[in-house]
């Protein structure tokens, strides 16, 4: 069956639309195999497949594309950046699987801090991230969370940017809310960038000027215009011990004044739900890179606006972000200036 299903893969145009990179990969016998062992995996490992699957399941290559991502479609796009997409992609995929399978099971974790996990599990999605990369841009440089901290930290003119479980929190105590975050940098500007939970099937996705997608939709931040009506959402420093009452002021004005606040434990999901609309604006300080670089530029291409504590403006190497829908954007500048 997967003999000939392989050769249906390399034979049918609409596995170039499925990656459009595959023409400048010219096919090669890894890359062919890398694609057959992840369908192979989600057909027979998988009872969601169909609600989430790309394809239309009467026809495993043709592509329904409504649900697959927008920009792996987009007509025009540089053969690179093609290329790149389908390196990020194929990232994904094959690493939401580890991530599902891993989550069934008992953990073993250890503290990097005073409340900073790390598992097993972040260890070996990462790399298996950088394996993928690497073995397509063997010169890019990579930044990635759990060997930050041994590695060269040098800046690339091409480097990814990789938070392999970004909360791990979470993960680590069976929580759903955690996702794979993944970012493209070059020359210092975010270009590509994605999210992805596994446990939601959900996959956030932009490409510098081209717009955020979720699961293939094209996605937009909210209209809300009253700082009363609006759902907010936060993270809470590593160091938090040492700061919590000025923290605390900031929650308990903004409690006084909006719909909530919710604390979800994922940065990259906090910033692409403001992205789609779920919350209106974003708060945090103390990120790193890796937290914030996928899920920044998915909220810039939705229309957030994105800056420090007191508005000016935002690198995803800064220590405060303050993404909102823009509408809320000085209402909330003026609380958090205040206590942080």
């Amino acid at each position: 069956m997967m003999l000939s299903l392989k050769r249906e893969i390399i034979k049918n145009k609409t596995f170039y639309r499925f990656v459009p990179a595959a023409r400048d990969l010219k096919l090669t016998a890894h890359f062919s195999k890398s694609i057959e062992k992840h369908l192979k995996s989600s057909i027979i490992a998988n009872d969601n497949l169909r609600s989430y699957s790309p394809f239309k399941w009467g026809s495993l290559m043709t592509v329904d594309r409504n649900k697959f991502p927008v920009p792996l479609q987009l007509k025009g796009m540089m053969k690179q950046m093609n290329k790149l997409s389908a390196t990020l992609y194929q990232a994904l995929m094959e690493t939401g699987p580890l991530l599902k399978r891993a989550m069934q099971k008992p953990k073993k974790f250890k503290y990097k801090g005073h409340a900073n996990l790390v598992t097993v599990t972040d260890k070996a999605a990462e790399k298996k991230i950088i394996r993928i990369i690497k073995r397509r841009f063997p010169d890019h440089g990579i930044l990635a969370e759990e060997s930050a901290e041994s590695d060269d930290q040098t800046h690339h003119e091409n480097q990814w940017i990789i938070d392999p479980i970004d909360g791990t929190t979470n993960f680590a105590h069976g929580l759903p809310m955690a996702a794979i975050s993944i970012g493209f940098e070059h020359k210092g500007k975010m270009r590509l960038g994605a999210v992805y939970n596994p446990f939601l099937n959900e996959l956030f996705w932009a490409e510098q000027d081209k717009g955020a997608f979720l699961n293939g939709k094209r996605i937009h931040v909210s209209r809300t215009r009253s700082l009363h009506a609006a759902l907010l959402v936060t993270g809470f420093p590593y160091d938090r011990h040492q700061r919590a009452n000025r923290y605390m002021k900031v929650v308990e004005t903004f409690l006084r004044n909006t719909h909530g606040i919710r604390r979800l434990g994922s940065a990259s999901l906090d910033l692409c739900y403001v992205a789609c609309g779920r919350f209106d604006g974003y708060w945090e300080s103390k990120l790193k890179p890796w937290d914030q670089a996928a899920g920044y530029l998915i909220a810039k291409e939705a229309g957030a606006r994105c800056t420090d504590f007191r508005g000016g403006p935002f690198g995803i190497y800064q220590k405060e972000t303050l993404v909102t829908n823009g509408r809320i954007h000085r209402a909330m500048v003026k609380i958090v200036s205040k206590y942080l």
